[in-house]
């Protein structure tokens, strides 16, 4: 940036001049020309930046859950292992644990009541169950015995029973013909025939009911009464189906109802265990010796950025701050995008404290961040920095001999040997003409004779001048303030 710049300012003035020599005419050689010698000298390039002095960072301390600041170490402070470094305000988080502590005995106690009253349900749905079924299968033996007619078995025994209702009936007629003789031969009063012929006459109608149930058991059952039956056997069926779903459906209301609440208790569990682990964290500690360097954040009140004090809400995962060692520094410069490209890991670099200017120390660059950056995510002295309109790139310099008085956040003035100390043929930017394929000429004069338009190479330095790497030798002269015609 600073050579097109200059570029720019030389090739305007070369213009500007040209156009005056014109209008004033042709002068003599002597009165508007200027032979400059070429001179050969031992010289670096070096870049010119202000850096602040950086402690090793040793460990980073982190914020773990949300909160307000109750107390909290000063910014800069020395911290030994294991010291207090921030209290968040937990009064909030306790309260919600007697809130979650409640709830969750609640919950526990609508999980029992229900899971009773699941209980209740369950074996009032057995006995119902058993009742349908049994009823059920009593509708089914009912149409299979209207169904199917008398087995051997059944017949054999309904045969034997006619037979001995026969016996019985012969013995009673046996009874009655002996009663009868005693009667007609004066040995028995009339009245006793009574007695025996109304237990021959029930004989007989025994005799009669038995063979009618047999001929009755042998016939197949009416058409109306097998409907009948069936239709029945149905009705059970559909009563042992409802009864199953609706104790299903409420069973598994109940189970919903009873998951639900065991969720309930396992997520008002897991808020307790929460709460209780953000109650042991809301204490930090410092992991190693070293100073505290806070975490800063935009105050709007003094519209600044300030470090992190006591009152001030934080988030969880947010950085505290960072312990470093101040034994050990870097120097961390910021360069503009156009000096960055010219920058390189391990170009020496010597540096002197702005509080301390007679001490020089020096070191090199050791890392050189790939990502231009915002001026937020420097030090608060390039955040006072107007903008520039360009990227700026973080410089880390690794120190050697650094004074034990420096301390970290200093300034120091840094300058970075770009190339290192060589023979350089310096002529002045004004001597060069450049044509539009960016090639550069001079004119010359060697061993007494002139030379127009040779070509030349080299770069123009930031310090406007013209390095010439090949096209001039020392003893030539190139011209300067040329007569244009």
């Amino acid at each position: 940036m600073k050579y097109a710049k200059h570029h720019l300012v030389l090739r305007f003035t070369i213009l500007l001049g040209g156009l005056l020599l014109s209008a004033c005419g042709d002068r003599q050689t002597g009165d508007s020309e200027k032979w400059v010698p070429v001179r050969t000298h031992r010289s670096a390039t070096t870049l010119t930046e202000i850096g602040i002095l950086e402690a090793k960072e040793l460990a980073s301390i982190q914020n773990l859950v949300d909160g307000t600041i109750s107390e909290i170490v000063e910014d800069g402070s020395r911290v030994s292992k294991g010291q207090l470094v921030m209290r968040l305000d937990d009064e909030e988080l306790r309260n919600d644990l007697d809130t979650e502590l409640q709830n969750l005995e609640q919950v526990n106690e609508d999980l029992e009541n229900e899971l009773a009253e699941y209980a209740v349900l369950t074996n009032s749905f057995e006995m119902t169950s058993q009742l349908k079924l049994a009823e059920f299968k009593h509708a089914q033996l009912e149409l299979a015995k209207g169904l199917i007619p008398l087995t051997p078995e059944e017949r054999r025994l309904s045969e034997i029973d006619i037979e001995l209702a026969e016996l019985d009936l012969e013995d009673k007629a046996s009874q009655f013909a002996r009663e009868a003789e005693l009667v007609e031969k004066g040995f028995a009063p009339a009245s006793s025939l009574g007695k025996i012929q109304r237990e021959m006459e029930a004989a007989e109608t025994f005799l009669l009911e038995k063979k009618t149930q047999l001929k009755l058991a042998s016939r197949p059952i009416p058409e109306e009464e097998r409907l009948t039956l069936e239709t029945a056997v149905r009705v059970a069926e559909d009563a042992v189906k409802r009864n199953q779903q609706k104790q299903d459906r409420d069973l598994r209301i109940q189970d919903l109802v009873i998951q639900g609440l065991q969720l309930k208790v396992e997520h008002t569990q897991d808020e307790i265990d929460l709460i209780q682990a953000r109650l042991k964290i809301v204490e930090r500690f410092a992991p190693t010796d070293g100073i505290l360097r806070l975490a800063q954040e935009w105050v709007w009140s003094v519209n600044s950025w300030m470090p992190l004090s006591t009152g001030q809400k934080v988030r969880g995962l947010n950085m505290i701050g960072t312990v470093v060692d101040p034994n050990d520094l870097s120097l961390r410069i910021i360069t503009h995008e156009s000096d960055y490209p010219r920058l390189r890991v391990g170009q020496r670099v010597h540096a002197r404290l702005t509080a301390f200017p007679d001490q020089e120390f020096t070191g090199e660059i050791s890392s050189l961040t790939e990502l231009g950056q915002d001026r937020n995510d420097l030090s608060p002295i390039y955040r006072q920095s107007p903008a520039i309109l360009q990227a700026l790139f973080l410089v880390k310099v690794s120190l050697d001999n650094l004074s034990p008085q420096a301390i970290p956040g200093m300034t120091a003035s840094a300058v970075i040997e770009l190339e290192p100390e060589r023979e350089r043929m310096i002529i002045p930017a004004e001597a060069v003409q450049e044509d539009a394929g960016d090639t550069f000429y001079v004119d010359l004069r060697r061993d007494g004779k002139e030379m127009s338009q040779v070509a030349i190479q080299g770069t123009f330095t930031a310090e406007g001048q013209f390095d010439v790497t090949r096209g001039l030798q020392n003893g030539d002269e190139v011209l300067v303030n040329r007569r244009r015609k």
